[in-house]
C-alpha cells in the first residue's frame, strides 16, 4: 500500500503501518515524513494523546495489536445481544432489494436471517458474508475484488471501492466499533475506506451495534451521523446519549 493512497495523512499512514507491523521507530517516522526528530517524537506524542498507539523507548507500537480479533472470537461476544439486533434488522429488508453487508458479527448474523430472502442482489465486502449469504440460491452475490485482510477475512485496497460506487444501493448495514455524537468509527483503517464507499452509495445507512460501543471513540471515522439513517441496539442502562443521537435527528431502534 502506498503511502499516497492515504492522501498525505500522516496520522492514517502510521496507523495502517502499525497495524501491518505492530510497531514503528521515531526514526522511521522521520525519514518517511522527512521531519526532524523532535517533529517526529511530537507526532506521536499527540497521536497517544489522542488514542491512536502507545508510544514506547524510541518509538511506538499498535494500540492493539490483537483487536481485529478472529472471527471467532467476536461471534462469542454479546451474541445473545447480536442476535436480538440482527433478527430486528432482518425486518429492513424487502425482497427484491439491492442491499450491502459490511463486515462485522453482527452484519454477518443479519446475513444468516437472509436465507429466505427473495430476488436480493446483496454486496460485501466480507469473505464469511459471502460465503452465508450464497447459501440463498435467490440471492445474488457480488463480493469486491481486493486484497484479503488476514483477520477481518475483509477484501481491502484501492480496487475494492470499485464496485459500490456503479452500483444503487438500496441499504447498507454495517458494524462499529464506536459511535459518538460525530459518527460511526472504526478500529480498521483500510476496512473503514471500504465501508465509507458501501455507505456513500446507499439510500439508507443502518448500523449495527451492541450498546457497549455507544458514546465511544475508536481510530477512524466511517460514517458521519449525518449520513445515518437508523442505528439498531440492544437497551442501555442509561438512555442520555440514545436521546442525544435522536435529538441529532438520527434513529435509534432498541432490542
Amino acid at each position: 500500500m502506498s503511502f499516497d493512497y492515504f492522501l498525505n495523512d500522516r496520522k492514517a499512514y502510521i496507523v495502517h503501518l502499525l497495524e501491518k507491523n505492530g510497531s514503528i521507530t521515531t526514526e522511521q517516522v522521520c525519514a518517511m515524513f522527512h521531519i526532524a526528530p523532535s517533529t517526529g517524537r511530537k507526532l506521536l506524542k499527540d497521536m497517544e494523546r489522542e488514542g491512536l498507539l502507545i508510544r514506547t523507548f524510541g518509538g511506538a507500537r499498535c494500540m492493539d495489536s490483537g483487536r481485529d480479533e478472529t472471527l471467532r472470537r467476536r461471534l462469542i461476544a454479546n451474541a445473545r445481544s447480536k442476535r436480538a439486533i440482527a433478527a430486528a434488522a432482518r425486518k429492513h429488508i424487502k425482497n427484491g432489494e439491492t442491499v450491502a453487508f459490511g463486515g462485522g458479527t453482527t452484519v454477518l448474523q443479519l446475513a444468516q436471517l437472509c436465507r429466505d430472502a427473495e430476488h436480493m442482489i446483496a454486496l460485501t465486502d466480507a469473505l464469511s458474508t459471502a460465503e452465508v449469504l450464497l447459501k440463498n440460491p435467490a440471492t445474488e452475490v457480488r463480493i469486491c475484488s481486493g486484497i484479503i485482510q488476514r483477520k477481518s477475512a475483509c477484501v481491502i485496497g484501492p480496487t475494492a471501492t470499485d464496485l459500490f460506487r456503479k452500483m444503487d444501493v438500496d441499504k447498507v448495514f454495517l458494524g462499529a466499533d464506536s459511535i459518538n455524537t460525530s459518527g460511526v468509527f472504526s478500529n480498521n483503517l483500510l476496512v473503514s475506506e471500504v465501508e465509507r464507499s458501501m455507505a456513500g452509495a446507499a439510500r439508507e445507512v443502518i448500523i449495527l451495534c451492541d450498546s457497549s460501543k455507544l458514546d465511544m471513540t475508536s481510530v477512524v471515522l466511517t460514517v458521519p451521523l449525518s449520513k445515518v439513517s437508523l442505528i439498531i441496539t440492544d437497551r442501555p442502562e442509561d438512555l442520555s446519549f440514545i436521546r442525544e443521537l435522536e435529538e441529532q435527528g438520527v434513529g435509534v431502534e432498541l432490542v
